[in-house]
């Protein structure tokens, strides 16, 4: 069985310590694990004019890892590694036009390089299949963006926090290509998808690096062996950014910030930068009430996080509409109650949905 530790897009640069220390965070995490080795799945670096001042720093990371190292270039690196490269005796670049092929004990592990020129993994995906056919297991590392009915964020996301040219993975070509693991880089949020025989996945950047990289950081332990892989999504011990938001419907303002204060306490960790974000129309609480309430909840809180911040956007009902509103919300709970006494209740998550429904549409 080969352990393997996947990250990518750490996005090193100067003027950024908190990435370096992320870096040092994988690297314990590795340590701790015993892998053999560490794979980064592009952008390594933020910039590849960057490498000549940054490489002597992440050499001595990486010999004083003391296991392998393999560094696939992302769209930020790519221009970053050339062959010869001294990166530490036991750190590999998987260089190759269109890809790369190393061993790592009984796993074979292809890497396909961000391309020099706009393609999609369509392009290459014959090169990639003759290469994984039969044999030992293999890894494939890509870094790129997934393209998923099932998952249309990671497309949006990507490319929100990516100007100009990219490589899209479709999951279908991924599928029957005979790798027992696709280690992905790109998309900053960690991210699994199954393909059937194997699993796709994003480790996310082991930093919050762009505008989608929410919640904790993570890695993935890869055990490859003879029956395929097994995946463990590890934390990072890492500072992260969280968001937390809430729609408050009129007349029922308490119960959504009693629930709010109940999720805050539950998400609490010193290592967390949270942002609440409350959203809806008042009616029985006034925006000075709102405010009052979410500046003690700040204070009581804050301790219990690295930042605690509240956005508030939420606006008054004028009497007409809020007695429009008082109407629609009595004929929907008689209507709920009918459907109980007859047996065929909707429950009431559809009324808390349709009473939300109605209140963005009268703040619209």
């Amino acid at each position: 069985m080969t352990r393997i530790l996947h990250t990518a897009d750490l996005h090193l640069a100067a003027g950024h310590p908190e990435r370096r220390n992320a870096l040092e965070a994988v690297l314990s995490v590795a340590r701790d694990r015993d892998v053999d080795a560490l794979l980064v799945a592009g952008d390594l670096l933020d910039r590849g004019a960057d490498h000549a001042a940054l490489r002597r720093d992440v050499r001595s990371a990486f010999e004083a890892f003391d296991r392998a190292v393999y560094i696939l270039p992302g769209n930020h690196d790519r221009d970053a590694y050339r062959p010869g490269q001294d990166w530490g005796p036991r750190t590999h670049l998987l260089l190759g036009d269109p890809l790369a092929e190393v061993h790592l004990g009984d796993v074979r592990l292809v890497g396909v390089p961000f391309p020099a020129e706009q393609i999609s993994f369509g392009r290459v995906r014959r090169e990639v299949a003759e290469r994984l056919e039969g044999g030992t297991p293999a890894v494939l590392a890509l870094h790129g963006t997934l393209i998923d009915s099932a998952a249309p964020h990671i497309l949006d996301d990507s490319r929100a926090d990516e100007a100009g040219p990219y490589f899209p993975i479709r999951t279908a070509e991924l599928r029957g290509l005979g790798a027992a693991y696709v280690a992905l880089g790109h998309y900053h949020q960690h991210a699994v998808r199954e393909l059937g025989e194997a699993a796709a996945a994003y480790a996310g950047s082991p930093s919050p690096v762009g505008s989608h990289a929410w919640g904790p950081r993570r890695a993935v332990l890869v055990e490859v062996g003879p029956d395929g892989a097994r995946l463990e999504a590890v934390r990072l011990p890492v500072p992260y950014r969280a968001r937390l938001e809430r729609w408050l419907t009129p007349f029922e303002e308490e119960e959504a910030l009693d629930a709010l204060e109940r999720d805050l306490e539950e998400a609490a960790d010193p290592g967390c930068s949270m942002r609440v974000r409350l959203d809806g129309i008042l009616a029985g609480m006034s925006e000075m009430a709102l405010r009052e309430r979410a500046e003690a909840l700040a204070g009581r809180l804050a301790p219990s996080f690295g930042e605690l911040a509240f956005d508030l956007d939420s606006v008054g009902l004028d009497p007409a509409r809020a007695d429009l509103f008082r109407d629609f919300r009595r004929r929907l709970d008689e209507r709920l109650e009918r459907e109980r006494a007859d047996g065929e209740g909707l429950g009431p998550e559809v009324g808390r949905r349709a009473l939300e429904l109605a209140a963005r549409a009268l703040k619209a």
